[in-house]
């Protein structure tokens, strides 16, 4: 609202984006003109008159200019925080493409400043090499983005994943490895095997484990490198061959062990008046077994007392 004061219309009021020009004191008859800063153009009439009631006519207006479209992407487009003079529009490629040029065009009183930015594709270098690989796909550049790499083990066991992509940053996935399989020695205690003492054996290297003199094998006597780097089925174990004391009735010996080891020898006697059928010396054998045989001892027969006749 303006009020009169007297003869004049006083202060108009402040113009956003412009200007109001007095014509003179602002007395009854004389006009305010509106202009509009750079960039913003005027809405409605551009003057008001000093009547007795005031300033008649609409307040003006400054709107900014209209820019209209920054213009059309391929493989991308523009964010707009307006379309008017001030407003800016952010370009944005699409996943897998790169911005070249400036990112941001402003919009000025004559238009957007700049030019349309470009989105190119993402190029990878070329695809890292794996030891031990052969390596399927594309073979020469560009490798552009999503570009499918992979890989096929010569030589060990493939470790990750076995295809890798150009990623939308221009790098590649992570690589799969090929891990060359060994397992070491066999730890079996007692044993040994048909084959040079290697320090390291390859997948599928199998070995023949036999047991040393004195001891039996239990488990498998034949094992395979397997491609978790252990041996399959399983290690064997060799267990001693022991012999438990000979139950032989009404005998006795001199070494009264619990157990008696591979090839021990013991000499068997009988108790008084039992006489021994069989061998004497018995070893124990690869078996768990006592050989030649067990001996018996028998009662002696009594002696018939002599009759005259």
């Amino acid at each position: 609202m303006y009020v009169l004061t007297g003869k004049s219309c006083g202060y108009a009021g402040d113009l956003l984006h412009g200007q109001l020009h007095y014509e003179g004191n602002s007395y009854l008859g004389e006009k305010v003109y509106a202009t509009c800063n750079e960039g913003y153009t005027l809405k409605g009439q551009n003057y008001m008159i000093c009547q007795a009631s005031g300033w008649t006519g609409e307040f003006p207006t400054c709107e900014g200019k209209p820019c209209g479209s920054a213009g059309e992407i391929v493989n991308g487009r523009f964010v707009y925080s307006g379309v008017e003079f001030g407003d800016t529009a952010t370009a944005v490629c699409d996943e897998g493409y790169i911005l070249v040029g400036e990112v941001r065009r402003n919009c000025m009183s004559n238009g957007w400043d700049g030019r349309i930015p470009v989105c190119e594709a993402v190029d990878c270098d070329d695809p890292p090499v794996v030891t031990n690989a052969e390596m399927k796909g594309p073979q020469e550049p560009p490798y552009n983005y999503r570009t499918v790499i992979s890989y096929q083990c010569r030589v060990g066991t493939l470790i990750g994943q076995k295809e890798i992509n150009c990623t939308k940053n221009g790098t590649w996935s992570t690589p799969p490895e090929c891990h060359e399989n060994i397992c070491l020695p066999p730890n079996v205690t007692n044993a040994f095997w048909m084959r040079a003492q290697n320090q390291f054996f390859q997948h599928q290297d199998t070995i023949l484990i036999e047991c040393r003199r004195g001891y039996v094998m239990n488990g498998p006597n034949s094992i395979t490198c397997n491609n978790d780097d252990q041996w399959y089925p399983r290690l064997p174990e060799c267990q001693e061959i022991l012999c438990p004391p000979p139950n032989v009735a009404n005998a006795f010996w001199r070494a009264q062990n619990q157990f008696f080891r591979h090839q021990d020898t013991i000499l068997i006697e009988c108790r008084l008046g039992f006489m021994m059928k069989g061998p004497n010396s018995i070893t124990c054998n690869n078996d768990g077994q006592w050989i030649p045989r067990l001996p018996e001892c028998r009662r002696r027969p009594r002696r018939q007392p002599y009759r005259r006749g």
